[in-house]
């Protein structure tokens, strides 16, 4: 799976959650162009949550521990 198919998954996952679901889209899409691996999109948001709004930031940390779950899950399957 690239980079993009897994953050997409990950997001799909938490969109019910989500406060600022088009906000959080557009930053997804920026970053993952902008971004090679897992590592450096989870740095690079995680880089975005200091001018962030207290909701955007906490969309963001659902969203980082998504992937951080997936990544996990991943791993574990092989």
């Amino acid at each position: 799976m690239n980079l993009e198919s897994f953050i997409q998954l990950a997001f799909g996952n938490i969109a019910s959650h989500i406060a600022n679901l088009e906000t959080l889209r557009v930053l997804i899409q920026e970053l993952g162009t902008e971004t090679e691996s897992i590592e450096q999109f989870i740095q690079a948001i995680l880089s975005k949550m200091e001018t962030a709004e207290v909701t955007l930031r906490t969309d963001i940390r659902i969203l980082v521990n998504e992937v951080r779950r997936l990544v996990m899950k991943k791993e574990s399957n092989g």
